[in-house]
C-alpha cells in the first residue's frame, strides 16, 4: 500500500515538474516576444530620430533618397525595402534591423520596417511616417497668437499652406472667415502673368497613377474656429481631366470649421474633422526672442548686417520709386541695396533704422529687383508699387527678398504684384487687391474688402535669404500607419524560428 501512495506522489510530482517546466517555457517565450517587440520599436524610434536629422542637416526637403540617412549610406528605392546598415544596434539580450522604402512621387514620406529580435522570437512592425517642415516660409499664411478675438480680418484668396497658432483666441473666437470669393486652394490657378513668368513652375506629385502640380498644401489652426460663408472654399474638388491636384493634402484644427452656405465646402485629402497635430511644438517667432547669446534676434540681425542710419540714406529709402537712384554699399561686404532704372539690386542683409517705403499710394508703380537679400526695417513698411524679379522663372532660387520688421507693412498700391517673403511682427495689412507670390508672417492681418491673393511658393531651405527669421530648419514626423507584421515577413525570418 505504501508503494502505492509513494507511487502516486512520484507521478503528481512529475506531472507538477512538467506543468511548471511548460510553464516556465511559456513565460520565457512571451518574455522574449516581448523584448522582440520592444526591440523592434526602438529601432523605429532610432530610424524616425535619423530620417528628421537628415532633413534637418540636408538643404533640401525630402532627401531620403540621395544615398545616406543622415549620413549612413543607404540606397533608398520606391521599389523594395533597404536595409539601413546600422551599427551599435543590441540592447540587452537582442537586436534589430530597420528597413527603408519611399513611396513614388511622395516628398517627405516613406515606409520603415524593423525586425526585433530577442532569443528564438521575431517581431517586426511596418510604419508609414511623414515628415513636416516646420518653418513659417513653407506657408503662404503664417499667423501668430491674434488678440481681442481678432486674428485675420477681411476676405483673401491663399493658394497653399495657412498655418494659424490663435494662442490668444478663445475657442469661440473666428480665426478665420472664408465667405463671398475669399478661399484656399492648393494650385497657382489666377496668379497674376507677371508673377507666373517670375516664379518656377510647380513641382509635381503622383496622384492615382498620374503626375499633376501641387503646392502640398496643408490648413491648420491651432485655436479659434474657423467660418465658411458665401462661396468660400478649402480645397477645390478634383478634377480628373486636367494635371493640377486642388484638394488639399490635409486640414487640422482643434476648435474645428462652422459652414454656413450651401456653396461653401472643404475639399481635402483627411476631411475636415481631424485635430490639430503639432501639439505645442510650433511657435510664432518673435524678433525679441534671445538668440545666438544676443538678448533679441533683432540685435543679432544688426550684428549681421549692413546699417544704415544717416538721415539722407534712410530719406531716400523712405520714398523709394522707379526714378529713384542711389548705391549704398557696405565696406565690409555685409550688405548693399541699389535703385537705377526702375530696378532694385539687393545682396546680404540691410537693416535701415527707419521706415522703407516703395511707390505712391493708389499708383502702380513697378520696381522689378534683382539678387538675394533680407531687408530689415525698424519702422514701418509701405508697399505701393509692382515689386518682383524681372527675369524668368528666378524665383525662388536665384532672385529672392526678404523684408522684416517688428511693426507694420501695408499694402497700399492698386492691383499691385510682389514676390517676397514678408514678416510683421504687429500687422500686415492690404488695402487693395494686391498679389503676392511668396509668404506673410504676421501676428494679425488685415486684408480689408478688395480680396488680395497671396500664392505660396515651395522653398528649399537654401532659398531662404540670410537673416530672415524663423529660416533654422525644424521638423516634424508624424505616424500615418503602423501594424504589426505576421512573423512570416520579418526581414530576418526563416523557416526554423519559432512561429
Amino acid at each position: 500500500m505504501s508503494c502505492v501512495i509513494v507511487m502516486v506522489f512520484i507521478m503528481i510530482g512529475a506531472a507538477l515538474y512538467m506543468f511548471t517546466v511548460s510553464e516556465v517555457r511559456a513565460a520565457e517565450r512571451e518574455r522574449d516576444a516581448s523584448r522582440a517587440l520592444a526591440l523592434a520599436e526602438a529601432g523605429l524610434e532610432r530610424a524616425i530620430c535619423d530620417l528628421r536629422l537628415d532633413l534637418v542637416n540636408d538643404p533640401d526637403f525630402g532627401s531620403w533618397t540621395d544615398g545616406a540617412i543622415n549620413g549612413i549610406p543607404c540606397v533608398v528605392t520606391a521599389d523594395s525595402y533597404t536595409m539601413l546598415p546600422y551599427t551599435g544596434n543590441s540592447l540587452g539580450p537582442g537586436t534589430y534591423a530597420v528597413e527603408l522604402k519611399s513611396e513614388a512621387g511622395r516628398t517627405g514620406e516613406i515606409w520603415i520596417r524593423v525586425t526585433g529580435n530577442a532569443s528564438a522570437r521575431r517581431a517586426a512592425i511596418q510604419s508609414y511616417v511623414r515628415a513636416h517642415d516646420l518653418s513659417v516660409w513653407k506657408n503662404a499664411i503664417y499667423a501668430g497668437a491674434g488678440g481681442g478675438g481678432v486674428l485675420i480680418t477681411g476676405q483673401m484668396k491663399i493658394a497653399g499652406s495657412v498655418h494659424i497658432l490663435g494662442d490668444n483666441l478663445a475657442s469661440t473666437d473666428v480665426a478665420l472667415n472664408l465667405g463671398g470669393s475669399a478661399a484656399v486652394i492648393n494650385t497657382h490657378t489666377g496668379m497674376p502673368v507677371e508673377l507666373d513668368n517670375a516664379v518656377a513652375p510647380l513641382p509635381k506629385v503622383l496622384v492615382d497613377g498620374k503626375l499633376v502640380e501641387s503646392l502640398g498644401s496643408e490648413f491648420r489652426v491651432r485655436n479659434g474656429t474657423v467660418v465658411m460663408d458665401g462661396g468660400g472654399l478649402i480645397g477645390e474638388a478634383d478634377n480628373p481631366f486636367n494635371t493640377l491636384k486642388e484638394s488639399m493634402d490635409g486640414v487640422y484644427t482643434n476648435d474645428g470649421i462652422i459652414i454656413n452656405s450651401a456653396t461653401a465646402s472643404v475639399n481635402s485629402d483627411n476631411g475636415m474633422d481631424t485635430s490639430y497635430d503639432f501639439g505645442d511644438i510650433a511657435r510664432f517667432p518673435s524678433l525679441y526672442d534671445s538668440y545666438e547669446g544676443y538678448p533679441t534676434y533683432l540685435e543679432y540681425v544688426k550684428s549681421q548686417a549692413f546699417v544704415i542710419n544717416q538721415f539722407s540714406m534712410l530719406t531716400a529709402l523712405k520714398n523709394i520709386k522707379p526714378t529713384s537712384s542711389f548705391t549704398y554699399t557696405d565696406p565690409a561686404g555685409k550688405g548693399s541695396i541699389s535703385v537705377s532704372g526702375g530696378e532694385m539690386t539687393i545682396n546680404g542683409i540691410v537693416y535701415i533704422e527707419g521706415d522703407l517705403g516703395m511707390g505712391s499710394p493708389g499708383t502702380s508703380d513697378t520696381i522689378t529687383y534683382k539678387g538675394r537679400g533680407t531687408i530689415v526695417v525698424t519702422g514701418d513698411v509701405k508697399l505701393n508699387s509692382n515689386l518682383y524679379p524681372a527675369a524668368a522663372d528666378s524665383f525662388p532660387s536665384t532672385n529672392i527678398i526678404g523684408i522684416m520688421t517688428p511693426g507694420q507693412i501695408t499694402f497700399d498700391g492698386a492691383w499691385t504684384k510682389v514676390a517676397g517673403l514678408f514678416y510683421a511682427e504687429n500687422k500686415i495689412t492690404s488695402k487693395g487687391q494686391t498679389s503676392v507670390a511668396g509668404a506673410f508672417v504676421s501676428s494679425f492681418f488685415d486684408m480689408g474688402t478688395q480680396v488680395p491673393s497671396i500664392y505660396q511658393v515651395p522653398l528649399r531651405k537654401n532659398d531662404i535669404p540670410a537673416g530672415l527669421i524663423g529660416a533654422a530648419p525644424s521638423y516634424a514626423m508624424t505616424t500615418v500607419f503602423w501594424e504589426k507584421l505576421p512573423v512570416s515577413q520579418c526581414p530576418t525570418y526563416t523557416a526554423a524560428d519559432l512561429p
